[in-house]
């Protein structure tokens, strides 16, 4: 009997010693993972394509962490990482995700000019009055994004410029990691840069202690008869119930 309750315990040892070696191995895994995801969403860049209705997309990487102060302490050489750091810092309390991007607009009409002459006068008191032209040139271009007219005369051009934008932003989900996507509507602009931030998902503490079903093999006392009367004695053998648990290790 004793032998066999020896072979128990060592058993409980073996598999008690098996469950912490595989949590740790898991947990080394994990941060590789992530260590991974996170060099690689650095290297990454942006990408530009255009969406099924064409219009001009951009995605690229987000970068995700546990938690702010991770972000925070690194050291960034690229001016929209320095620049995302900031805003981390100053959203770090009530953060979730923040996201920056740079945009470029290019233009490249051609609108038709009107031109007009004006006419100035130079007076002196010996000679005749004297009349100068000069050409005033006037263009006006004006479409759903922008607005501009121009005015050039002798002395000076001026320009009168409206401007707009509209862009959709969406977090995406994909196998190998996940995005941030920025779509601008406006035919003249394109995202240049992007770059986000993001508190990882993390599974809410578990309870330890619940009511379940259990199934297994362990030990359990009975009483057992003999010549010299009765004696408790412990066994093995499986079991199966309902009763109350307590998870020793989580992953």
């Amino acid at each position: 009997m004793k032998e066999k309750i020896l072979y128990v315990v060592i058993g409980i040892l073996i598999a008690v010693i098996g469950c912490f070696v595989y949590y740790h191995y898991s947990t080394i895994r994990a941060i590789e993972r992530d260590n991974f995801s996170l060099i690689t969403a650095l290297n990454d860049t942006v990408s530009h394509y255009k969406t099924k209705n064409g219009e001009q997309a951009a995605s690229i990487r987000t970068l995700e962490f546990s938690n702010a102060e991770q972000f925070l302490k690194l050291t960034f050489y690229d001016t929209l990482l320095i620049e995302l750091q900031s805003r981390v810092a100053y959203y770090k309390k009530q953060l979730d995700n923040v996201t920056i991007f740079d945009t470029e607009a290019n233009m490249d009409v051609t609108v038709p000019t009107a031109s007009a002459i004006d006419v100035k006068v130079a007076t002196e008191s010996i000679r005749v009055d004297t009349f100068y032209k000069y050409p005033t040139y006037r263009a006006n271009y004006v479409d759903e994004w922008v607005s501009l007219s121009t005015v050039a005369s002798l002395d000076s051009t001026s320009f009168k410029l409206w401007y707009r934008d509209s862009y959709s932003l969406a977090h995406l989900k994909a196998k190998d990691g996940n995005y941030v996507e920025i779509v601008n509507r406006n035919p003249y602009a394109v995202v240049d840069g992007i770059r986000s931030f993001k508190i990882s998902s993390t599974k809410s503490k578990a309870k330890r202690f619940g009511l379940s079903i259990y199934a297994g093999y362990g030990l359990y006392l009975h009483e057992y008869k003999n010549q010299s009367g009765k004696e408790m004695v412990v066994s093995v053998g499986p079991e199966i119930g309902i009763g109350l648990t307590y998870d020793i290790f989580q992953w």
